[in-house]
């Protein structure tokens, strides 16, 4: 008994095939596919503007003031003062106090990093769609009966401003160029040290270079002046203390002289 067999065909071989010829079908479609990538990519690219980050570290210690100290502070517990003092620190030189005397210092508030050029008037569609957003902000106040309704709350009443007193007054622009300054700024800690990373990100290395250096400087000056304002006031407060006890004396003696 005679029995044929014909060869089988690898089934890796016609896959391999088929791919083939879908690939070749479309090969103008997958050519144009790849160019658009290309080219996008090839785009973003180069109107991508390049950003650089100046970074410097500070070491913080924990420095106590060398003072009159009570009993009862001496017998607190300060184990966690150092994590807290680090924290404390670190929230001080991304404080808008030391921002607004950097840019202070450098002469930067019309800075185009800080304070950009005005921008174009808008279209006539974009002006009307910021008309209605301006009219549904305005609702709430429309629709309010209170007289002192204004922006969200209540109308502050007449009289000093306390944020003018205390010397945290900003207008627009200065605002506006601390919120940038502050969205450039980057204050980390070194992992488990006593070291802060301090990083400034603007488009001119020169000027994240001069920002960061400008700020570590006045965070270093600012710290000289408290320390400096903390011991005037306890040598201030001994002054006193040892005049008091000048009258007492002076007394006792008028008082032991005139028995």
């Amino acid at each position: 008994m005679i029995r044929s067999s014909s060869p089988a065909t690898p089934q890796a071989s016609q896959h391999l095939i088929h791919y083939l010829r879908v690939l070749s079908k479309r090969r103008y479609t997958a050519l144009i596919t790849l160019l658009l990538v290309v080219g996008t990519v090839a785009f973003v690219t180069a109107r991508a503007v390049p950003q650089y980050m100046a970074r410097a570290q500070v070491m913080i210690e924990v420095e106590r003031p060398r003072v009159v100290v009570f009993e009862t502070d001496q017998q607190s517990d300060r184990s966690s003062e150092p994590q807290d003092y680090q924290e404390t620190q670190r929230r001080i030189l991304q404080s808008r106090s030391l921002a607004r005397r950097t840019l202070e210092t450098l002469g930067l508030w019309q800075h185009p990093t800080f304070s950009p050029p005005p921008e174009d008037p808008p279209g006539p569609i974009m002006a009307r769609v910021r008309g209605v957003g301006q009219w549904i902000a305005d609702l709430p106040k429309k629709l309010s009966k209170s007289p002192n309704y204004k922006g969200g709350g209540l109308e502050q009443p007449e009289g000093p401003d306390p944020d003018e007193a205390l010397g945290f007054k900003e207008d627009a622009e200065q605002a506006a160029a601390i919120d940038r300054f502050i969205a450039g700024l980057r204050v980390t800690q070194a992992g488990t040290s006593r070291l802060v990373d301090v990083g400034f990100q603007a488009e001119d290395p020169k000027l994240a270079a001069a920002v960061v250096n400008a700020l570590t400087d006045a965070y270093i000056e600012q710290n000289k002046e408290l320390k400096s304002g903390i011991a005037q006031e306890a040598a201030d407060w001994l002054e006193q203390q040892l005049e008091g006890h000048r009258e007492q004396l002076n007394e006792s003696q008028k008082a032991l002289q005139q028995f």
